[in-house]
């Protein structure tokens, strides 16, 4: 049909639509007020069939003008695998309305103009959840309603898994056109939504929604605000939810906009913790969201903004609280969200045992899409971090950590670079760190190393219960480390350097000072099989090891240490195995090999050491060098080099030492060229035990010898002696005697044996003397006699020396002989030599006539008791001297030994004094008897006679009126020994005046 015959039709009926309406109203003004059932009836039929509900009405009243239907004790019923209701309303008033069909016939079109519900009850379920096409159809069954209002709607709504409950009423109002569009807007009190994971529940809720179920696609918006709301799952509860949001829907797509809310606390579980928050989190932005092909996509744009939130985690005796702020924004896609922001935390307080941290606090900036993360400029701080346990303790005093992070591939990467830390105890830590996911879960990285104290790692992760507390180790330099797959061992890479190592061990006599030096290694660690590899070498170039009697300077001599091993570490094994090569100028170089086994606690070693080629020359005399200009130790020249092997084998209670020292060809001379040794061949075995080893060492003895092609020296000189030498467990042995030429006559070394079977080594030797001529022995002195003696068995250590026998010289027609002799501490500048000796029939004619002490006559005899030594100096005797009666022999002093006598024993003694007066005519005096006592103890010097007449104490006694008398005026007087040792230097200052005589 054309338009314009439409048109014309439509005017045509249009006076007959309204007449017909009009007569219509009429009739229903005329009817009379009678039951509403013929009424009432069609309209519940007519709403059953558009909502397919049952319904029950106890009482109905119905109007004409305008046609208005109320009714009371409602109830609405529907059973169906989609929908069911069960709803029973105090009151509904429903104003309805109509018009006329365009078409023929014209009937009339029914709707709600107004419906009222007071007070329903009751519970809506969609069974199977009810889907954006269910929503059209179910709108297209029901008939328009131009106004909607519900008051105090409680009971339950259901659907798909979701309660909502609204025990105390929920106001509803809006309208629903099907046609055009459903406009709702909903407020309630206290509600509920339950669901299998998930409860929420409010004190207030209110919406608007708004819906055009004409439209394809389907498109609505809706508004929700709630206050003061709980958020419950199994895991969390969050408490104080509040704020809005907008929503808006179209098809697939799902908009929220004005998103605005708050969270004032929570409380859950996370990886075993129970967690806990108080403070203010809010939430604003935006988020959209659809279904594609595949999943659904959220698109948000939001800020999360924490303030001085209070967090607390804790499981057991462990816990972490402290307080979070900051703000965090969310864009992009949900699966790669795009972050931005930065979170703040402080007055942070941990217990993880064995660490405990307090007052932690710090800076995390983070940027990137979501897993791609990274954390620019991160700032750590804190009062104290702890490590506890005895094993490995740890405490840092303020430590500090900045560095920059980023989270790389998909989330398995995580790179730490730029850190820097720092703590009141420990030097400088830069470096990087790399952690991924596939490879494991330790980190590949680098640390750059400033004064860091090597010693507090070596504490921390202790070896065999060695501890370096007292030990400073600074050390400076890199440490690397990587794995290239989860299964394949790590690799440590070290370069450090050491200086400045300065202490001290068993008081002042051990230790290091300045020591300095660098240690680079190359360690390959498998965790799986316990296995560690590695090599490096290890350099000290600078500083000092000292000790008694010297050091060892390293600045001149560098040592240097090549070394490669492995260490493995089973269930029940704990074996290194290794070799090393150790270079040093002065000893030449050396290789260790051997094996460490200490399973169960048990240690075991076996090691092999070889030198081929220690020089002499240069060893020698660094040795003597380092141990000070004061040494015991000889100059001497050294030439040729020496090579040994030997093993050690054992465990912690003791073990074993076998080995060799050979050489060919050697020379030793004394710096001045006063003494020689060549030896053409040495052979020298070892055999060491100690402790109480679990090998047994059989008693067999070994042979060696010392071919030795000449000897020089001041008294002795010989060639060609072939030693034979015996080593047997600890002991080392020439058997028989060896007779050396010696000043004249000969010395005789009978079985020199060297042991070590106790805690210092002993040298044992017999040692004899026969014939020994002094004007051999002392060719720069006139003296004459001979020496010979037997010393006994002499035993020597490294503390004390002893000489059991005795030790004479026919000297100055007379003997002198020492006993008891004792050298205390022998290889020590400050050794000292104790002895008794005694002496008789001594010439004093032939001794005086030595020196400018002047000339005396007879003979004396006497002993020294309690002699001690230091070098040649006297530090405490005992000396007893009187004259020796021999018929015949002249008793004559005179002048200069008379007033040398009285210098020594008054500290006067006017030089010439006795030359004046009727004195000036006698150069020499008779005496009768000499008796002298002298003793020095502790720095005092006594000099005393011996000889007392009528109270006089003499020093020398006259015959009668004709001789000269020495006596001491002042007994009591004390002199230190430096001042004796002044009157000595005066005594021999002085010129003999002449007196001498030569006894005749």
């Amino acid at each position: 049909m054309s338009t314009p015959i439409r048109e014309r039709m439509k005017a045509l009926f249009s006076p007959i639509k309204k007449i017909t309406a009009l007569g219509l109203l009429l009739l229903g003004l005329t009817l009379p007020a009678c039951s509403a059932s013929w009424l009432v009836d069609p309209v519940i039929r007519y709403f059953q069939k558009k909502t397919g509900l049952e319904i029950r009405i106890q009482e109905a009243d119905w109007s004409f003008r305008p046609l208005r239907l109320t009714c009371k004790q409602i109830e609405l019923t529907r059973q169906d695998p989609a929908l069911q209701v069960r709803l029973s309303i105090d009151r509904l008033a429903v104003q309805f309305g109509w018009e006329f069909g365009d078409q023929p016939p014209f009937w009339p079109r029914m709707h709600i103009e107004r419906l009222e519900a007071s007070l329903p009850r009751g519970k809506i379920r969609f069974k199977g959840g009810v889907t954006r096409t269910d929503w059209r159809t179910f709108f297209k069954k029901i008939p328009a309603v131009h106004v909607l209002k519900v008051q105090r709607f409680s009971g339950e709504i259901e659907t798909a898994g979701n309660v909502f409950h609204f025990p105390s009423g929920v106001d509803l109002s809006g309208s629903i056109l099907p046609e055009t569009g459903v406009r709702l807007a909903v407020k309630s009190g206290p509600a509920k939504v339950l669901s299998r994971e998930l409860s929420v529940s409010a004190e207030g809720i209110r919406g608007e929604m708004e819906m055009i179920p004409a439209e394809n696609p389907l498109s609505w918006k809706a508004r929700v605000d709630l206050s003061r709301a709980e958020v419950r799952t199994p895991q969390f509860r969050l408490a104080g939810p509040a704020g809005g949001c907008s929503w808006r829907g179209r098809g697939k797509l799902i908009e929220i906009s004005n998103l605005d809310g708050t969270l004032s606390g929570f409380q859950g579980i996370f990886q075993g913790f129970q967690v806990r928050g108080q403070g203010e989190l809010r939430l604003r932005g935006t988020a959209r969201w659809g279904t594609g092909e595949r999943k659904e996509e959220i698109i948000p744009s939001l800020i999360l903004a924490l303030t001085a939130s209070r967090v607390a985690l804790e499981k057991g005796n462990e816990q972490i609280n402290g307080l979070v702020s900051g703000e965090l924004r969310v864009e992009g896609v949900m699966s790669r969200p795009r972050l931005s922001g930065k979170i703040r935390v402080a007055e942070v307080r941990g217990e993880l045992p064995p660490f405990r941290w307090r007052d932690l606090g710090g800076v995390i900036p983070v940027q990137g899409t979501y897993p791609e993360l990274v954390f620019t400029g991160v700032e750590v701080r804190a009062a104290e971090f702890v490590r506890q346990g005895q094993a490995c303790p740890l405490r840092l005093t303020r430590p500090q950590a900045d560095f920059s992070a980023s989270i790389l591939g998909g989330g398995q990467r995580l790179t730490i670079q730029d850190i820097r830390l720092s703590s009141r105890e420990w030097g400088g830590l830069t470096g990087g760190l790399e952690f991924d996911r596939r490879r494991g879960a330790v980190p590949n990285g680098t640390a750059d190393l400033s004064g860091f104290p090597l010693e507090k790692i070596i504490n921390f992760f202790p070896l065999a219960g060695i501890s370096v507390d007292k030990l400073k180790i600074p050390v400076q330099g890199r440490v690397a480390w990587q794995q290239e797959a989860s299964r394949t061992p790590w690799e440590f890479r070290l370069d450090l350097e050491a200086q400045g190592l300065t202490q001290q061990w068993a008081g002042p006599r051990w230790g290091m000072e300045d020591l300095g030096g660098r240690f680079r290694a190359r360690i390959s660690w498998d965790p799986p099989r316990g296995a560690w590899s590695g090599e490096g070498t290890q350099i000290i170039d600078r500083g000092d090891l000292f000790g008694n009697p010297g050091r060892i300077r390293f600045n001149d001599y560098p040592l240097e240490i090549d070394w490669k091993g492995q260490f493995n570490v089973a269930e029940k094994s704990r074996v290194l195995e290794g070799q090393a090569r150790v270079a040093f100028v002065p000893s030449g170089p050396w290789e260790v090999a051997g094996r460490l086994d200490w399973a169960a606690g048990d240690l075991k070693y076996e090691t092999r050491v070889t030198a081929g080629q220690v020089p002499l020359a240069t060893g020698y005399r660094f040795w003597r060098d380092q141990s000070g200009r004061e040494s015991w130790v000889p100059e001497a020249d050294l030439q040729g080099t020496v090579a040994t092997a030997f093993t050690l084998v054992g465990n912690q209670r003791g073990g074993r030492l076998r080995g060799r020292v050979q050489g060919a060809d050697l020379k030793a001379g004394g710096a001045d060229s006063s003494w020689s040794l060549r030896l053409k061949q040495v052979d020298l075995p070892l055999r060491w035990t100690y402790g109480d080893p679990v090998l047994p060492e059989p008693d067999e003895v070994v042979a060696g010898r010392l071919e030795v092609e000449e000897v020089h020296t001041p008294w002795i000189r010989t060639r060609g002696l072939d030693i034979p030498v015996q080593a047997r467990k600890n002991r080392v042995e020439i058997p028989g005697t060896i007779t050396l030429p010696c000043g004249g006559g000969n010395l005789f070394l009978g079985n020199p044996v060297l042991s070590w079977s106790g805690k210092l080594p002993l040298l044992e030797a017999g040692l004899e003397l026969k014939g020994l001529d002094l004007a051999v022995l002392l060719p720069t002195t006139p003296v004459a006699g001979s020496v010979q003696g037997d010393l006994g068995r002499i035993r020597l250590d490294t503390r004390r020396g002893e000489a059991p026998g005795r030790l004479g010289a026919a000297v100055f027609d007379g003997w002198v002989e020492a006993r008891d002799l004792v050298v205390v501490e022998p290889f020590s500048p400050d050794r000292r030599l104790q002895a008794a000796v005694a002496f008789d029939f001594i010439n004093l004619e032939k001794v005086t006539g030595l020196f400018s002490f002047g000339h005396i006559s007879g003979y004396i005899q006497g002993r020294v008791d309690d002699l001690v030594l230091k070098g040649f100096i006297p530090e405490r005797f005992q000396l007893t001297l009187k004259t020796r009666e021999v018929e015949g022999a002249a008793k004559r002093i005179n002048v200069q030994a008379v007033e040398n006598v009285s210098l020594l024993g008054t500290g006067s003694g006017e030089p010439g004094g006795l030359q004046k007066g009727i004195n000036r005519w006698f150069q020499d005096y008779a005496y009768q008897e000499i008796g002298l006592s002298c003793r020095l103890l502790d720095d005092t010097f006594t000099l005393r006679g011996t000889i007392f007449e009528g109270g006089t104490e003499y020093l020398v006694k006259s015959p009668g009126w004709y001789g000269i008398d020495v006596i001491n005026q002042n007994p009591e007087n004390e002199i230190s020994f430096s001042d004796m040792l002044e009157r000595l230097r005066r005594i021999g200052s002085k010129k003999d005046p002449g007196g001498n005589h030569d006894g005749q």
